[in-house]
């Protein structure tokens, strides 16, 4: 399974990452996730994607406090990039 497998289960909890995995922030949502799952960046898409569709109660809470940081960062940057 790979990690566009699992974007309806991750689009109810985290949509802001959900979105970010289609376009040019892939890279940055898969990292969040991994860092939210494993506890390192690194991990692939894959083995995140196994993670989601496996994850605990208290690791799905971690993606939903994720996904906070996440949009309040694309937020931020969208205002930057906005005043250019």
């Amino acid at each position: 399974m790979d990690i566009k497998g699992i974007l309806g289960s991750l689009a109810s909890i985290a949509p802001s990452i959900a979105s970010a995995l289609g376009g040019p922030l892939a890279g940055t949502a898969v990292n969040t996730l991994s860092n939210v799952l494993f506890g390192v960046p690194d991990k692939t898409e894959a083995e995140v994607a196994q993670a989601i569709a496996k994850a605990t109660p208290e690791q799905l809470l971690a993606i939903k406090q994720a996904e906070a940081d996440f949009a309040r960062s694309e937020e931020h940057t969208s205002e930057l990039q906005s005043r250019e």
